[in-house]
């Protein structure tokens, strides 16, 4: 994930610059960090965000992959929510982005998230979990 990140964002970075894309947003990222580091630094809170849900999971006896009955709704939204708000941080520290800025990223964020997730569901990348 880091490294794909890190790949998107040079590529963003590199498509703006060739075909004089210009946005605030681009010129306050490529004043402050390179964009090889900064989705880097993106696709590494991404994952890291992950291990909190995961461990509690874990202290509450809930395999990997499998949900509760109870609360299924929201145990799937907190699961596809933590890597997203894991972005959040750089955005703001990297960017400086303003809150509607992030409040934007996030809802894109996890929906995108959760319409990648039911698609590889769809077309059975991925198989159905399993609820207890």
């Amino acid at each position: 994930m880091t490294g794909l990140t890190a790949l998107a964002s040079a590529s963003q970075t590199a498509l703006a610059r060739r075909y004089r894309w210009s946005t605030p947003l681009q010129l306050q990222q490529s004043a402050r960090v390179n964009a090889w580091l900064a989705g880097a630094i993106c696709g590494l809170t991404y994952c890291l965000a992950e291990l909190p849900n995961s461990f509690v999971k874990r202290r509450l006896g809930i395999s990997p992959g499998i949900r509760v009955h109870r609360y299924s709704w929201l145990q799937y939204t907190i699961d596809q929510a933590d890597s997203v708000v894991g972005c959040m941080l750089p955005l703001r520290l990297i960017y400086r982005s303003e809150v509607a800025e992030l409040l934007t990223a996030l809802a894109l964020g996890l929906g995108i998230h959760i319409g990648i997730d039911q698609l590889i569901y769809a077309i059975g990348v991925k198989p159905r979990e399993t609820t207890t």
